[in-house]
């Protein structure tokens, strides 16, 4: 795992990064700039967010807030993307995600959402970065399941 607190340093990593769990960005935290491939399980951002090659998320990639942006300039690839205060996204290399939760429903460069608003998200607050890392640590998804 990796956590970046607020106010904290901008770290750029020189090559690929892997992360064996969750990488959570506070609110104002320093940008991640990884200059090779980004690797992880789950990501929550509500910071700046950049790499320079590939983005694989085998999981689920959280963004949260408007003022951030997450580019990435190699393909990006995630089981599931989820923009909630309109977080923006730039896949300039391209993305292959299965699931797309758009929760305004206009956010810039998410036409292709498969699903907008709030009713498959299986949390309180939607907007809420610490539920959502909560939940992807101890249920592994933020997607409401066929039961609940």
């Amino acid at each position: 795992e990796l956590h970046m607190p607020a106010e904290g340093n901008t770290p750029i990593v020189d090559g690929d990064l892997i992360i064996d769990g969750l990488l959570k960005q506070d609110f104002r935290a320093g940008c991640l700039l990884v200059l090779g491939n980004l690797l992880a399980k789950h990501i929550v951002t509500t910071a700046q967010l950049q790499c320079a090659g590939d983005l694989e998320v085998s999981g689920t990639l959280f963004g949260n807030c408007t003022n951030y942006s997450t580019d990435v300039f190699g393909k990006t690839t995630a089981a599931t993307a989820i923009s909630a205060k309109e977080h923006y996204f730039c896949f300039y290399g391209g993305a292959a995600i299965a699931t797309i939760v758009d929760v305004y429903g206009d956010t810039p460069n998410l036409d292709d959402a498969t699903h907008s608003g709030t009713d498959m998200l299986a949390m309180d607050d939607v907007y809420d970065e610490e539920e959502a890392a909560r939940l992807l640590k101890s249920v592994g998804s933020l997607l409401r399941t066929a039961e609940g």
